[in-house]
């Protein structure tokens, strides 16, 4: 699995609180494997680091450290960084170090912003209680970001099984099940992977998911249409849901 990356921007008079930062994430790095980036932002009027974009370009969550030092630098109002902050804007999470006026930024006043109601960390009184909330509030984007990565393995893996294959799912009411399975039965004989429901009246299952996979997986579907299958509820919901 692709290995996680956290990018962490602030201004260099802030090297403070980033330390601080960086120490309470350091269990993040040893137990998931996570790996930090971090680069101070330029002051205003001086040029910005293109690495800095490049960073932030791979990075899977970008830890932006909120000050008015952070604020008046090029990162805020640099156009090619802002354009790749957009495309990431899911993962971008602001972490206010001290007062400023970042509610009048648009895109900063759309994101979560860290510590809970815009409170700066300066003006805590217990900075280590609030600095293991953000890390709290990071491991929970980590951990989307990680099922994430592999559901998109699965399917993949899903895809590579399935690629060769002919599959097709068919739908039938339950009294027709005997023909549904012997017309699976004749295109299994014929080189057709095909699916039918035997189990979705079991007690407790979650027939739809299930269903819902099998349609998702599948080349083509056939519909076993008898006056009972026209009333069925399950037959309805499959040939909608495909």
């Amino acid at each position: 699995m692709k290995k996680i990356t956290i990018y962490i921007s602030y201004h260099r008079s802030d090297f403070g609180y980033a330390s601080s930062l960086i120490s309470h994430l350091s269990p993040l790095v040893r137990t998931r494997g996570v790996e930090l980036l971090f680069q101070t932002s330029a002051t205003a009027g001086e040029s910005w680091d293109i690495n800095n974009k490049e960073s932030i370009d791979k990075a899977d969550i970008i830890l932006l450290l909120i000050s008015p030092d952070f604020i008046n630098s090029d990162i805020i109002y640099n156009q090619e960084l802002n354009i790749v902050l957009k495309n990431k804007s899911e993962f971008i999470l602001p972490i206010i170090l001290r007062p400023t006026d970042w509610y009048s930024i648009d895109w900063m006043r759309k994101r979560q912003i860290l510590p809970k109601g815009g409170i700066p960390i300066s003006q805590v009184e217990s900075q280590d209680e609030i600095y293991l909330e953000i890390v709290k509030e990071i491991s929970l984007f980590v951990d989307n970001i990680a099922v994430t990565q592999s559901t998109s393995i699965t399917k993949k893996k899903q895809n590579n099984n399935k690629k060769n294959e002919k599959s097709i799912f068919i739908s039938h009411d339950h009294d027709d099940g005997d023909f549904a399975e012997l017309l699976k039965l004749k295109l299994e004989r014929n080189g057709f992977n095909a699916w039918i429901d035997t189990e979705r009246l079991k007690i407790g299952q979650d027939w739809r998911e299930e269903i819902d996979m099998a349609i998702f997986n599948s080349n083509a579907f056939i519909v076993i249409m008898s006056p009972k299958a026209r009333k069925s509820e399950y037959v309805t919901y499959e040939w909608a849901f495909a």
